[in-house]
């Protein structure tokens, strides 16, 4: 509004503002309408090496998170040798279900050659790193989308875009 007033004469400002008024106090409440936000988990990542998971509790503002995975060889933290890789970026680090993510490390800043299975228990404590089949050659920076399926079918990782 700021940008556009510069270039309006002062009644083509008070029509639009009039404009505006009459839009919140007559449309607005029959269009903007409230959704609740369900408990939601999100990937969160500092410097490819720590993982936490942020929660945000049902229609509430505040996120809170808890770091689950530290990559290194201090106390506490998982060996890359254990992991199967030295670092991972948040948008590789896609949730399977609640305690389990499948992990592809990037190679060369782009290209995804491997995958793992990153497990947890209960208390977010790490149980195991179980490698996945290897991607296609040049899986260059797609996005990983999860594909809910039957029951007996389980859950598929697909990967959109990219090269």
């Amino acid at each position: 509004m700021a940008t556009i007033g510069t270039y309006l004469g002062i009644l083509e400002a008070t029509k639009l503002q009039r404009i505006n008024r009459y839009f919140y106090k007559k449309m607005a409440h029959q269009i903007v309408i409230k959704i609740e936000m369900p408990f939601i988990n999100l990937v969160l990542e500092s410097n490819r090496k720590e993982i936490s998971i942020g929660f945000w509790k049902k229609n509430t503002r505040d996120c809170h998170s808890k770091r689950i995975l530290t990559i290194g060889e201090g106390e506490g933290d998982i060996s890359p040798k254990v992991l199967g890789f030295s670092e991972v970026y948040f948008q590789y680090f896609v949730a399977i279900d609640h305690r389990t993510f499948a992990a592809f490390p990037l190679e060369q800043e782009a290209i995804l050659k491997k995958g793992f299975v990153v497990t947890f228990d209960t208390r977010w404590k790490f149980k195991s790193s179980e490698p996945l089949p290897d991607l296609a050659d040049n899986t260059m920076r797609p996005t990983a989308v999860l594909l809910k399926a039957p029951a007996h079918i389980g859950r598929s990782l697909l990967m959109l875009g990219g090269r």
